[in-house]
């Protein structure tokens, strides 16, 4: 394959043993081709990849493993990002099986992976160097690959172990190929310590008013947007990365964390190909807990991004925002005056009560690509065009 010879440092020699000249030859006249990765669903092994332009986030919603999972880490919902070849959010590896159980523990434990931990607890409870007990299950509740937007909700069943039990809920929203929104909702009852660790495999790191910002102008740069919510901490700390087994290294973390009350959400904007200071990521007026609709926008520059989120039962109003779908999502450029739409499981959108999109049902997946505001008043309702409708008569799913 062109795509994996790209990917290689040249022919392993024993290439040559096994296929003699012939095989030489063959691998010398396979041009070498950079394959593209593209958004895809693995189900089987709850690999779920959204990719597009050289952009990739790798989300793992799959099995820890068999038995005893003795090589599995208790890492369910933990994503990877990468752009241009380049990994930016990093797994930390596994630096030791038997040498120092602490440090087998840190390294497969759920704090060394870029996913939520709740009681400074892991995600499944570490017995022996290759035993778990309590093991979690991973289930993706939707998934979704669209033309202009990915969407994924998975969740898993780990801390529904505790003495006051938990649910950890993910969802990934993918505006291609510009970034990707993640929103960690935690149901439950109680007070509970909740942290989120982002692992970079190394510096340089910088944390600003509103955003960790991780590389240099001359090598590329990627933005960590947390939510800005005062009921949170947000820290660089040191981590680590091991590269190979036997070796670490110190690397950055950026760790989010707040003892609160359930249910409780939490969000993080992930930007790749950072080109100027990350702007801030908010909620939308009046949504403070999990509890309801409610929502977050981004504003960077002349553009201003708004997510809305409920059950998808009734119609709601948020802010300038009202419909009564699942999910909404909302890009205004203020410069160009153009703007573009999402909807899960809805069929209306109201932007300082004028619908931007009033379709004639409820539709599983709508999207629209960049238009024109064309001066609608009075309720009046925009022009669709460039509108793809998805699944136009399906159930949502």
């Amino acid at each position: 394959r062109s795509d994996w010879k790209a990917s290689t440092p040249g022919l392993a020699e024993e290439t040559l043993w096994l296929l003699g000249p012939a095989g030489v030859a063959a691998f010398d006249a396979l041009p070498a081709a950079e394959a593209q990765p593209a958004t895809r669903a693995f189900p089987s092994s709850g690999v779920y990849l959204m990719a597009s332009d050289g952009l990739r986030l790798a989300l793992d919603a799959g099995p820890m493993g068999a038995g005893l999972c003795g090589h599995g880490h208790a890492d369910s919902l933990s994503l990877t990002v990468a752009a241009d070849g380049r990994e930016w959010l990093t797994d930390p590896g596994t630096f030791t099986y038997t040498g120092s159980q602490p440090w087998r523990d840190l390294f497969r434990g759920t704090a060394a992976h870029n996913t939520l931990r709740i009681d400074a607890q892991d995600q499944a409870e570490p017995t022996a160097p290759f035993k778990w007990e309590n093991i979690p299950e991973a289930r993706v509740e939707h998934w979704w690959a669209g033309e202009s937007f990915d969407l994924l909700v998975a969740s898993h069943t780990g801390y529904l172990r505790l003495p006051s039990p938990v649910l950890h809920r993910r969802t990934v929203f993918f505006l291609k190929p510009q970034f990707w929104l993640v929103i960690d909702t935690v149901l439950g009852k109680g007070e509970h310590l909740l942290e989120l660790n982002w692992h970079a495999p190394h510096g340089p790191a910088s944390l600003g008013a509103t955003a960790l910002e991780l590389g240099s102008p001359e090598q590329g740069r990627m933005g960590i947007v947390p939510l800005s919510d005062s009921r949170w901490s947000v820290d660089l700390v040191e981590g680590w990365h091991s590269a190979c087994y036997g070796q670490k290294q110190p690397a950055p973390v950026l760790r989010c964390s707040a003892r609160t009350t359930l249910p409780a959400e939490f969000a993080t904007l992930l930007v790749p190909r950072l080109a100027e200071t990350c702007g801030r990521l908010e909620r939308l007026a009046p949504s403070d807990t999990a509890a309801g609709p409610r929502g977050f926008q981004y504003s960077v520059g002349q553009e201003r991004h708004s997510w809305m989120l409920a059950d998808g039962n009734s119609n709601w109003r948020l802010g300038d925002f009202a419909g009564e779908a699942r999910l909404a999502y909302f890009g205004l450029n203020s410069g160009t005056g153009q703007h573009r739409v999402v909807l899960w499981d809805g069929s209306f959108l109201s932007v300082e009560g004028v619908k931007v999109v009033d379709l004639p049902c409820r539709q599983a997946h709508f999207e629209q690509g960049w238009i024109e505001v064309r001066g609608a008043a009075g309720g009046e309702t925009l022009v669709e065009a460039g509108a793809l409708v998805a699944n136009p008569s399906g159930p949502a799913r």
